[in-house]
């Protein structure tokens, strides 16, 4: 800079007749040091002068120019005055700058020093500053700035110096405050770093927030390390830390886990799935945050299932003998067994207590395995038997288990084709069962499973079926005869499907060729199995003749009884015979519209057949016809059905009684022959039998009704271990049924038996409800009144008195007192 900082204005006038003068503003050192970037505005103005204003002429020059016409400068006129503004000054606008005035013609000026200095800059200012829990925080604030820069901190409205108690510290020039054994609970919150320049104040606010590194304070891992094959093993790490720790599991690889199909990853959590022998090792929990991080590491010690070789399946012929051996190996191993169905047998000693070990394996686990030869739908009462079968063979030493080292040793002997099937070694250990599935297969000839019917009913166009299914080991080869000889495949109407032990032949478009004897064979080489099934060509059969529906009338139904001789023959057989019924309005029996007759089809099961659901005394109009697969007849000609009037119902059929905690009586709603059921009326009564074995009863019977829609009720006596003769008998307006009867052993349930057979459950609860409200009236006329049976109670029974009964005898007697004393004093 050229000029002098501190130059003293030099004003040029003639002294000599000064009236006025010019005064700058601001003036002298409040024109030095001028923060750049912004507006600066300087004011000449005359003073002491009284004349117009347009008498006033004022210019502001720099370096001999006029100020207004440099290119950031203007000027603003004022009464008596004018003002400089600058915009965006930079350093380069400052120099010495002359405000010059002219008044009347006569002039004055005064010259002015006027400099720029750039504000104080905040270098790369971090307004987030996160300082580590319990270290010597430096809080930083770079600023770029003059000689003449100051630095001062702010916090909480306080300035922050060197020597307080809290022990502030400062570096590089105030650039660095330095807080001791940062604790956040005090020392978090917002620093003002305050720098001041010249002119110039800039602010930098700093949010504090003081982070700790983590710290791992949760490690659950499986006890001691020990994880079990095939079983899944959990590592949970959880650390505390500001802020929030992040997670990272590490294999013994050094490799990175991530989430899949074998390892789950949740924060902190480990989830290692379906564990193998190659999962033993090392595992390390890392966490982390912006501070530092800490870490963790767990070893993964595998205990292995026991390792079974490979078995071989094995065919043998029945009434041979089998052997099979299950080797097997493995730590600590606490039982071994063969498997087959349901059933176990195991001859290694449990090592806790030393004996054989028979332990029940889940049936549906040990079921999954097909047997070989087996129906994949074979019955329960098959497999009962199968199990009853092998227990016997196990108690009969024909089959038998023996323990040679670490061999496992079967034997069958005999072998039956209930041995064949899928068969299990299993061993057990800590880390679990470890399995080998084998079969047993023994030959056999075929034996027949399921076939078609011994004759089969078609007519011409139809297609059969005909199926022959046997049990055979090997699976046989089939062949098909027709009236003794081999069956020739020419066309497609004729096809053959074999799978395995079951053959099928199909029939398509049925023809006068295609009737007669069809033989199945199926041939192993061990034997051979034949099966011969009949197709005969059925008919439309003829009109049923010689009906009789009313040799007995009933209220609700009526029983036909049919010629059946003249279906001898099976090939116009009917399978059911149809009824159109109506009701009879006194028609002409040949002019009858059957259009909107109902129809009744019932199956032809020999001479008699049933209509029901028809309605009391009424006469109908009938005609039947017979029907079977080809088709079906005209109908016949009609006749006269009736049913009778109302009677009383049948008999309830299905009785049948059933206890758990209280025993309930079932029954099914039978025929109410015309007229509605109303009610059922239900008799018990207990007997016991003598040494005779002769019934004697020991109660008289209980009855009861129930309404018409019940089908059910619960007996609340039933006693346990006794013996009843339980009756239900419907009821309708015409009158009661027939009993239907049934007698019952009681084991023990019910558990709990009362001395009233039943007791209807609405009597019992208004019953409770009077005498509690009896009760509580009571109460009330005793503690009002000192009455009723309570007071009664008191009185007689506790001998206490009422409270206002023994005050009016207390009252009484002084009153008596009083009276004798009076008549002494007289005396």
């Amino acid at each position: 800079m050229w000029w002098i900082q501190d130059i003293i204005a030099i004003v040029t006038v003639e002294d000599y007749g000064r009236a006025w003068d010019i005064v700058v503003t601001p003036y002298g050192d409040r024109l030095l040091d001028q923060k750049t970037g912004g507006n600066f505005i300087v004011s000449c103005k005359v003073k002491d002068y009284d004349g117009a204003a347009s008498d006033v002429k004022i210019d502001w020059y720099k370096n001999g120019k006029l100020a207004s016409r440099i290119g950031n400068m203007m000027t603003i006129n004022k009464t008596y005055g004018v003002q400089l503004l600058i915009n965006s000054p930079k350093i380069s606008d400052g120099g010495v700058y002359v405000c010059k005035a002219e008044v009347n013609g006569m002039e004055q000026e005064k010259t002015v020093v006027i400099s720029f200095a750039d504000p104080p800059k905040f270098i790369s200012p971090k307004v987030q500053q996160n300082p580590e829990e319990g270290s010597n925080a430096e809080i930083v604030c770079r600023v770029q700035g003059t000689d003449k820069l100051e630095i001062f901190w702010q916090f909480n409205g306080s300035i922050l110096e060197e020597g307080s108690p809290r022990g502030y510290e400062f570096e590089d020039d105030r650039q660095i405050l330095i807080i001791p054994n940062y604790n956040s609970k005090k020392d978090d919150g917002i620093y003002n770093c305050n720098a001041a320049q010249f002119s110039s104040f800039e602010t930098l606010a700093i949010n504090v927030t003081g982070y700790s590194r983590p710290m791992i304070t949760v490690f659950d891992i499986p006890l001691d390390g020990v994880v079990f094959e095939g079983s899944s093993a959990k590592l949970q790490c959880g650390a505390v830390g500001k802020p929030k720790p992040i997670y990272e599991w590490f294999d013994m690889n050094d490799n990175i886990i991530v989430d899949s199909d074998k390892y789950k990853v949740q924060d902190g959590l480990l989830i290692i799935e379906s564990l193998s022998e190659h999962d033993a090792g090392e595992y390390k929990c890392v966490s982390s945050n912006s501070v530092g991080n800490a870490s963790r590491v767990a070893e993964l010690k595998m205990i292995l299932k026991p390792r079974i070789e490979k078995l071989s399946n094995l065919t043998r012929r029945e009434k041979q003998d089998a052997e099979i051996t299950c080797r097997y190996s493995g730590d600590n191993i606490v039982a071994a067994k063969f498997i087959f169905g349901s059933e176990e047998y195991s001859a290694v000693e449990d090592v806790t207590n030393g004996v054989n070990l028979m332990i029940p394996i889940d049936s549906n686990e040990h079921h999954k395995a097909d047997r070989i030869g087996s129906d994949a739908n074979t019955d329960n009462d098959d497999n009962e038997e199968k199990e009853e079968s092998f227990e016997e063979d196990v108690t009969s030493e024909r089959i038998s288990v023996r323990t040679d080292g670490n061999n496992l040793i079967l034997r069958i002997r005999n072998l039956t084709q209930m041995d064949a099937g899928a068969y299990k070694c299993a061993v057990l250990n800590r880390a679990g069962w470890a399995e080998r599935l084998f079969h047993i297969t023994v030959t056999h000839s075929p034996v027949l499973r399921r076939a078609s019917n011994d004759i089969i009913r078609s007519f011409d166009g139809n297609t059969v079926q005909i199926f022959c299914e046997v049990s055979a080991v090997p699976d046989p080869v089939w062949t098909w005869f027709k009236d003794g000889s081999e069956l020739e495949i020419n066309d497609l109407s004729i096809m053959i499907e074999n799978t395995g032990a079951a053959t099928k032949l199909i029939l398509q478009g049925t023809n006068e060729k295609s009737y007669g004897k069809y033989t199945c064979r199926a041939d192993n080489g061990i034997g051979t199995f034949t099966k011969s099934i009949e197709v005969i060509r059925i008919v439309v059969p003829d009109a049923p003749q010689g009906i009789l529906c009313n040799m007995r009338l009933y209220p609700n139904y009526v029983e036909c009884i049919i010629d059946s001789s003249m279906y001898y023959d099976k090939a116009s057989r009917p399978t059911r015979i149809e009824m159109q019924i109506l009701e009879n309005n006194n028609q002409i029996m040949n002019d009858v519209d059957w259009s909107n007759a109902h129809i009744v089809s019932v199956p032809f099961e020999g001479n008699q057949m049933m209509v029901q659901n028809l309605t009391p005394s009424t006469q109908y109009l009938a005609r039947v016809r017979a029907v079977n697969e080809a088709g079906g007849s005209d109908y016949g000609q009609p006749f006269r059905i009736e049913t009778t009037g109302p009677w009383a119902p049948q008999k309830p059929s299905g009785l049948r009684m059933k206890c758990n905690e209280v025993c309930t009586v079932y029954w099914e709603e039978p025929n109410n022959h015309g007229s509605d059921i109303i009610a059922y009326r239900v008799g018990i009564q207990q007997f016991i039998e003598n040494e005779y074995r002769e019934k004697q009863t020991v109660s008289n019977e209980l009855v009861m009704e129930v309404d018409g829609g019940e089908k059910s009720l619960q007996l609340l006596s039933m006693r346990p271990h006794s013996s009843y003769r339980i009756s239900v008998a419907a009821i309708n307006a015409i009158g009661v049924g027939e009993r239907e009867e049934i007698e019952v052993d009681t084991n023990d349930l019910p558990l709990v038996a009362s001395d009233l057979l039943i007791v209807p459950k609405l009597p019992i609860i208004v019953g409770i409800t009077l005498f509690i409200l009896l009760v509580v009236i009571d109460l009330i006329c005793y503690v009002a009144n000192r009455c009723g049976l309570i007071a009664c109670f008191c009185i007689n029974c506790l001998g206490q008195t009422p409270r206002d009964h023994k005050e009016d005898v207390e009252a009484t007697r002084v009153e008596n007192s009083k009276l004798l004393d009076s008549q002494t004093a007289r005396q």
